[in-house]
């Protein structure tokens, strides 16, 4: 029942993360901003997620999962209803800040969670869920663009699910607490040192690790949240159709990841890595042809299907890499330097695109496909 609670948590996570970018060539308009605008929000975003992600450690020795989870929930559903109801761009930076808090704090509880009681599987299909949540969520927006509500309805939808997902948390608490009880009975509860940056950096493949990740984010969350965009002002789609194609990258995601949690009883994390980096790089290729239609949509599902199993496979690694004491703290930073390139490299490509034009995402995407595959290969030299 519990690890149903947490899948259920890992979809909630997922909702906010692409509902920006699926209505974001609408509300630019309504709001009154310049198109790179979405990069100030995407900025502050991850910016109070990578702080969560770096002081999870201390939060979880504190507070434990439950408590973390429950107040970071609530966080968030109070930020998407502010964002319904912002009544210009200001308050939506305002808005913002716990949104990014809240997701990272979540984030970090429920990894740290799956990797201690649970197998690999697990930890794909964690993640997996997520791509529930960030697959639905473009498509409630695509939705709600064609009617009254417009974008708002969309954050009104996603800010009611949030908020069912905080009370069923919440009236979960004593499921919560016996699984905490019953770790620390059998030894299972976290054991997490605290390192610095500089000590993670000195571990053998560390750097490289932390480079696919931030590449890896910053690929990721650039295809979800410019693909609509350029799909209208490139393609020349109409914004629910490009709305819902975007939708693919996530789905993509989804469908790779609950394939993954299968494919990892055969298969060993370092092959599910590097597959799904060629398959990824294969859909960046077809991304640059226009014609036929069919190739997009082709395209952009081998994209997501080929990001599917590479964060959680990095993440399950790391107790082999660098061992169980090491593991939570390297988890949690190289999470945070993923944020990191979220944070900084969509909205890095907002300002190109302002300069030069949209025509330029693809080749942008294929440059971060290229540095994770080489990244990771490296990482795996240096650790084994």
């Amino acid at each position: 029942m519990l690890l149903a609670l947490v899948y259920l948590a890992f979809i909630s996570l997922g909702l906010p993360d692409t509902i920006l970018g699926a209505g974001w060539q609408a509300m630019y308009h309504d709001l009154g901003v310049p198109l790179a605008a979405a990069g100030i929000l995407s900025i502050l975003s991850t910016g109070g997620t990578v702080v969560s992600a770096l002081t999870g450690v201390r939060l979880l020795r504190r507070w434990g999962t439950y408590r973390v989870v429950l107040a970071s929930t609530a966080a968030t559903a109070a930020a998407l209803w502010g964002f319904a109801h912002a009544p210009s761009f200001a308050w939506m930076v305002l808005f913002t800040l716990p949104l990014g808090l809240g997701a990272g704090a979540v984030d970090n509880a429920l990894n740290d969670l799956v990797a201690r009681r649970y197998a690999a599987a697990h930890m794909n299909w964690l993640h997996g869920f997520w791509g529930v949540g960030a697959s639905v969520s473009p498509l409630i927006m695509a939705q709600q663009l064609t009617g009254p509500a417009g974008w708002r309805g969309g954050y009104v939808v996603i800010a009611v699910l949030q908020t069912a997902m905080w009370l069923a948390l919440f009236l979960s608490g004593r499921l919560w607490r016996a699984g905490e009880a019953a770790d620390e009975a059998n030894g299972t509860g976290s054991v997490a040192r605290v390192l610095s940056l500089r000590q993670l950096f000195a571990l053998p493949g560390f750097p490289a690790a932390a480079l696919v990740f931030v590449a890896y984010c910053g690929l990721e969350i650039g295809a979800l949240l410019w693909g609509a965009s350029f799909l209208v002002e490139v393609r020349g789609l109409p914004r629910d159709v490009a709305a819902r194609w975007a939708a693919l990258v996530a789905v993509g995601i989804t469908v790779g990841r609950m394939s993954a949690g299968v494919l990892a009883t055969w298969f060993s994390n370092t092959a599910l890595i590097r597959g799904g980096q060629l398959v990824c790089l294969g859909g960046l290729v077809l991304f640059f042809l226009p014609q036929p239609a069919w190739l997009g949509l082709l395209a952009l599902s081998m994209i997501g299907l080929g990001l599917a199993p590479v964060f959680p496979a990095m993440v399950h690694e790391s107790p082999r890499r660098w061992g169980p004491n090491a593991s939570a703290a390297a988890i949690g930073a190289q999470m945070a330097l993923g944020y990191v390139g979220s944070a900084t490299l969509p909205p890095l490509y907002g300002v190109l695109a302002g300069a030069v034009g949209l025509w330029t995402l693809p080749w942008w995407l294929l440059g971060l496909g290229l540095a994770q595959l080489w990244a990771a290969e490296e990482c795996r030299r240096r650790t084994g």
